[in-house]
């Protein structure tokens, strides 16, 4: 499983943003249109949720101008399936990588946190 989804996002804001619309804007809009809050949505950037419900994709794709299908398509190469038509669940990253990935992943976010702290 990866995190190409997240990869794709990151990406697509890092494009719309500028000096007069800052990532953070675009980031609370996301948030606004997708029905969550800006926590859900970082957490999905960082590639903690893995598997947004589709909606949420519908959302991301209209503030950020691009096809829902695409991100879609991007979302099921990392393992999702919306197959049902209702979406779907989100699945906490630590459900589908082994635990050592998901231990080392964690070891490295810790890291970068006290980092970011000093």
């Amino acid at each position: 499983m990866g995190q190409k989804l997240a990869l794709r996002l990151n990406r697509l804001i890092d494009d719309k943003a500028s000096d007069t619309l800052q990532r953070s804007v675009i980031e609370a809009e996301l948030a606004n249109v997708a029905g969550t809050d800006v926590e859900v949505i970082r957490q999905t950037l960082q590639g903690e949720i893995v598997c947004p419900p589709l909606e949420r994709l519908m959302g991301f794709a209209s503030v950020l101008d691009v096809d829902v299908d695409g991100l879609r398509s991007v979302a099921e190469s990392d393992g999702c399936d919306y197959s049902d038509r209702s979406g779907a669940h989100q699945v906490p990253i630590k459900e589908v990588i082994p635990q050592e990935q998901y231990d080392r992943l964690q070891r490295v976010k810790e890291e970068l946190e006290r980092a970011l702290d000093s």
